[in-house]
């Protein structure tokens, strides 16, 4: 009677090294495309942002221009989702 349960049980933890396997050829590949996207996308995800509403301010393309608007009404923002490190380029990859 549960013979088949106990044979489905048997072969799962027969195949569970295959599964190990590929899991980790998996988490090897998406540590690939992480360390590339450092590579490519690192400090491309800043902007400048309003300083009271957090509104992001399109006109603004650089640091330099955002910090010169003068009496902090605007500050050079970072994304919460970016590529700067290969931990945050791991998890943006997941969303």
């Amino acid at each position: 009677m549960c013979s088949g349960l106990e044979n489905s049980v048997k072969a799962l933890f027969r195949a569970l090294p295959r599964f190990i396997g590929v899991g980790l050829i998996c988490v090897h590949i998406w540590n690939i495309f992480a360390i590339s996207s450092v590579h490519l996308f690192r400090g491309t995800f800043h902007h400048c942002a309003d300083a009271k509403t957090d509104e992001a301010l399109d006109a603004v393309s650089n640091r330099t221009v955002c910090e010169s608007l003068g009496n902090k009404s605007a500050v050079w923002k970072n994304t919460d989702l970016n590529f700067d490190n290969v931990g945050n380029a791991l998890t943006a990859l997941v969303h």
